[in-house]
């Protein structure tokens, strides 16, 4: 007996060449080239993200390599969001404002290619343990209240290269959450500032 194609959740576009698509098994696939749309955390209308009223099935989202931008508040509010892939070779830049905000990630490790990580961009996380860099990371900003409210936060490693930090990155996280420095860099000024 021939198995008939299971059609998808839903499918579009998300970018001037970025595609989406949301399979029955909950994975989220973004594809194309380029950077994807901007948002906002409106959970309805025309500014929200294309698979807003499917959220609640997104458990993992896929990042293809041709994506440079992650948009703003894309994933927003994505509550059974576990896993986030990025794919090997990839050129992303930057994680927008809110991307990842109030989804259920219990751990992140952003690619190397990433240089900006976006105001609100974890925050709200509950499940989020450990957010983390590949080697050799090119991180330049951290922008405000990037792990906001992440109150089962335990590390966040923090690239040598960045030079700026915003306004309490852990803001309401979990105070014994330990900010990973190294020595005479940005990173660790700021950490000893804010009194991490």
């Amino acid at each position: 007996v021939r198995k008939l194609p299971v059609k998808p959740l839903g499918e579009g576009k998300c970018g001037e060449n970025v595609s989406w698509i949301l399979h029955d098994t909950g994975v989220l696939e973004i594809s194309g080239t380029g950077a994807m749309t901007d948002y906002t955390y409106h959970k309805y209308g025309e500014t929200a993200a294309p698979w807003t009223l499917l959220r609640d099935s997104i458990k993992k989202v896929v990042i293809a390599d041709g994506i440079t931008n992650v948009g703003n508040y894309a994933f927003y509010s994505c509550p059974n969001l576990k896993e986030v892939a990025f794919a090997e070779n990839g050129v992303l830049k930057e994680i927008g404002e809110g991307a990842f905000g109030y989804c259920g990630l219990e751990t992140i490790t952003l690619p190397a290619t990433v240089e900006v990580l976006g105001k609100n961009a974890l925050y709200y996380n509950d499940s989020l343990k450990t957010v983390d860099f590949e080697a050799d990371s090119k991180l330049t900003t951290i922008g405000d209240y990037a792990f906001r409210n992440c109150t089962s936060l335990e590390s966040v490693y923090i690239p040598d290269g960045v030079t700026k930090i915003g306004a309490v990155i852990l803001y309401s996280a979990n105070t014994n959450a330990v900010l990973s420095v190294a020595d005479e860099t940005y990173a660790e000024t700021y950490a000893v500032k804010a009194g991490y």
